[in-house]
């Protein structure tokens, strides 16, 4: 499905003496989850070099009426030492397409971020590091219309990070000045900062939900301005914020929770600029990674440490797998006029960082999903 806890890493340096911040809190929409013989079963992976520490576990169940679209408010700002929280529903009717997008190289990306198709625009320089571009790149987009009042974001896309060893190397490069993704705004007199501190998606591909201050009187044009290795899959915009309508019918705690050591899934890229994914049918006991050493969870049960958010957390290490299951017999029906339950995973944990650059995909530094 995609990948978790982005934003709560365990001692990840950005800078010399500099520690990016942790928010443990994500709530992470499952698309697709459907119950056999009334039990939702979910798998929690570990595929990179890392360890990750959950501490409480979740299933949400969400009824919204049809032409809602619900997201968390998950997304990573850059520099916050105290990131917003992420375990709340946002709600949006009425979105629309951009009716004009162009990329950082200044090629026409109207199409590629009019739906979520995992077909992404970017166009970025790359620079000596990974995930660091060579200079301040944009994506533009026009709305088609100039609202003037505050508008809704839509922003589908992931991000190819940097990890602990290339941020501190980029750091000592007086010729590389790091921009942390913000959001501008056309007016006659020129772009100006619309918010400074927008934020990038939280990993593989997930939706970023940004309220704008009103817009300018003519203003129809923005622009995000970064030099991280951003990908956009949709754009889409509203002025209806529906944040009320959305009912969460249920957080459901694990009926079971396994433990156990399962291995590797194979890597495989559905597109040349799509984030990395997992096959999970196909595993390997082969280890990608040198054993990282430490001290696990015991395998076998481990419901009673998912609970509660205690700070008894169970321990994963690369190759293990967490088996989840839920039970639906509590479930209400579906009221007539919705569209069915949306089944959303709250997790909380950390995570430590990714140790490995250079390896295609370890670069993530976060765990995989199921």
């Amino acid at each position: 499905m995609t990948d978790l806890l982005w934003n709560a890493p365990l001692g990840l340096p950005v800078a010399e003496g500099v520690w990016a911040g942790a928010q443990p809190d994500e709530l992470v929409r499952v698309d697709g989850a459907q119950p056999a013989d009334g039990v939702y079963s979910l798998r929690v992976t570990e595929e990179l070099w890392e360890a990750a520490w959950f501490d409480a576990v979740r299933l949400w169940v969400v009824d919204h009426p049809p032409g809602v679209e619900v997201a968390s408010s998950l997304r990573v700002i850059p520099g916050e030492k105290n990131p917003p929280p992420s375990d709340h529903l946002l709600a949006s009717r009425n979105l629309r397409p951009v009716a004009a997008a162009e990329d950082g190289a200044g090629q026409d990306a109207t199409a590629r971020v009019r739906e979520r198709d995992e077909v992404y625009a970017s166009g970025y320089a790359e620079g000596p590091f990974q995930g660091v571009a060579a200079k301040p790149w944009t994506f533009t987009f026009d709305l088609g219309e100039a609202p003037a009042r505050p508008i809704r974001l839509h922003l589908d896309g992931w991000i190819f990070p940097a990890d602990a060893s290339l941020n501190l190397a980029a750091a000592q490069r007086r010729d590389l000045t790091p921009v942390s993704p913000r959001l501008e705004v056309e007016t006659p007199a020129g772009w100006q900062v619309l918010i400074p501190a927008l934020g990038h998606p939280a990993g593989k591909t997930k939706t970023m939900v940004i309220d704008t201050p009103p817009l300018p009187a003519g203003a129809r044009r923005l622009r995000i301005v970064s030099t991280l290795w951003l990908a956009w899959d949709r754009i889409a915009w509203t002025t209806i914020p529906s944040d009320g309508e959305p009912v969460v019918r249920a957080r459901l705690e694990p009926t079971t929770a396994d433990l156990r050591d399962r291995g590797f899934s194979t890597l495989l890229r559905r597109a040349p600029n799509a984030p990395h994914a997992y096959d999970y049918e196909r595993a390997t006991r082969e280890s990608p990674w040198i054993p990282f050493p430490g001290r696990y969870t015991r395998y076998g049960d481990v419901r009673e440490l998912l609970l509660e958010t205690d700070d008894l957390s169970v321990i994963l290490a690369p190759g293990d797998e967490i088996a989840l299951t839920f039970d639906t017999a509590g479930l209400p029906p579906v009221p007539p006029a919705g569209a069915g339950p949306c089944s959303w995973r709250a997790t909380a944990g950390t995570r430590t960082p990714t140790a490995t650059p250079g390896k295609p995909s370890s670069s993530s530094p976060s765990p995989s999903a199921p």
